[in-house]
């Protein structure tokens, strides 16, 4: 459980410095920020998680990605220097495919925010466990 909370800061930090959806007051708060997702990660997300088995059924486990997004917004309320912010994504091509401009509001960009650490988290799983 430990190794999975590390694995979710250290995804929670790479997302901070990459995601434009984050903001911090100070650089300190990044990491503070991170260390408040892991303590979130290990003790309220398993209770979450519990609460929110029927819905987490009905849905085949996208409502999982909620409970992220849950956090996230937690973190907000907790930590003064953090909150997450709307942007707008410019678009961009990928593999021939054209990806339209798009305006993310808050609680938008906290569900793709959510999606990207979830996929960090995995990731880091996958390689190190």
């Amino acid at each position: 459980m430990l190794r999975n909370a590390l694995f979710a800061a250290i995804s929670f930090l790479v997302l901070a410095y990459f995601y434009p959806g984050f903001s911090f007051a100070t650089p300190n708060d990044r990491i503070v920020a991170a260390l408040i997702f892991a303590l979130f990660f290990l003790f309220l997300r398993p209770v979450i998680k519990l609460l929110s088995l029927p819905l987490n059924l009905i849905t085949f486990g996208l409502f999982s990605v909620f409970i992220n997004v849950i956090l996230l917004y937690l973190i907000t309320a907790v930590l003064g220097g953090f909150e997450i912010i709307a942007w707008r994504f410019n678009g961009a091509i990928v593999a021939g495919a054209s990806l339209p401009a798009v305006e993310l509001s808050s609680l938008l960009s906290a569900i793709v925010a959510s999606v990207g650490q979830s996929f960090l988290s995995s990731l880091l799983f996958w390689i190190f466990a």
